[in-house]
């Protein structure tokens, strides 16, 4: 007695089914896309993650070879926080006080650090921020540039060899909540 509601819903038998298979197509496309796009923000939260560790590898190792973080204020050749000079240190040979070359020689027999300097994935920026006056604990700096209104690129401390993406409150909610994918899925 209850295919009386079900072919009034949907009319006909085989019109009933049509429909039921087309119901059926869509909600199994809907979770596709969901999961594809889960998958997405999967994979940019691992890619970002993977360039921020490739950076701070870089800019540890600079020190390493220097005794200091490039753009330090008091001893790099770069005192004056150049964020093209930046780049340059860590793409380029460097020699001991840190001023970049594109060749190797005796002088110059640092680095490089990083075949290219990255774009960071989110916004597609290279901009990088250079930031000579703060020395922050990592976890204070993520919280500052969280409350603040980034707009993409990179945000570097000169001070403590700090780099983060340069990202806003919404940029950062969401990249976290990616990371938290990331964790679960693993």
């Amino acid at each position: 007695m209850q295919a009386a509601p079900v072919r009034r819903l949907f009319g006909s038998s085989s019109t009933a089914r049509t429909r039921s298979v087309l119901l059926l197509l869509a909600l199994l496309t809907a979770a596709l896309l969901l999961e594809v796009r889960a998958s997405a923000r999967r994979i940019d939260a691992a890619d970002l993650d993977m360039q921020v560790r490739d950076l701070r590898r870089a800019i540890d190792r600079y020190r390493d070879d220097h005794g200091w973080y490039p753009a330090d204020p008091s001893k790099d050749f770069n005192s004056d926080g150049d964020p093209e000079v930046l780049k340059r240190q860590l793409t380029w040979f460097t020699r001991d006080d840190g001023k970049p070359a594109d060749r190797r020689d005796a002088d110059y027999r640092f680095g490089p650090y990083l075949r290219e300097f990255p774009v960071e994935p989110r916004s597609g920026s290279q901009v990088l921020i250079v930031d000579q006056d703060r020395a922050r604990a990592l976890s204070r700096l993520r919280a500052d540039l969280a409350a603040g209104n980034g707009s993409g690129g990179w945000y570097y401390e000169a001070q403590t060899g700090n780099i983060e993406p340069n990202w806003g409150r919404s940029s950062l909610a969401a990249h976290a909540r990616a990371r938290r994918l990331v964790r679960t899925s693993s």
